[in-house]
């Protein structure tokens, strides 16, 4: 086998295992995004939650003389 079939030979090689690579870490990547997603949607979930709280709250409160006075 000639020095150029080798190198070819050793190209081909190098070039699979970065495409079994990349196809790894665009898994990765794909489900990061899902879990992202997800997560966001739960603290929009939550902030809206709280903003509920918050409007319940301040509406149940009355300014007004605390009995001690």
């Amino acid at each position: 086998m000639s020095n150029t079939e080798q190198t070819l030979i050793d190209l081909q090689t190098q070039v699979a295992f970065q495409e079994d690579t990349i196809d790894q870490l665009n898994e990765v990547v794909s489900e990061q995004d899902v879990r992202i997603r997800m997560l966001e949607k739960k603290i929009m979930s939550f902030y809206q939650e709280f903003q509920q709280l918050n409007e319940t709250i301040s509406n149940d409160v009355v300014d007004t003389r605390p009995p001690h006075y």
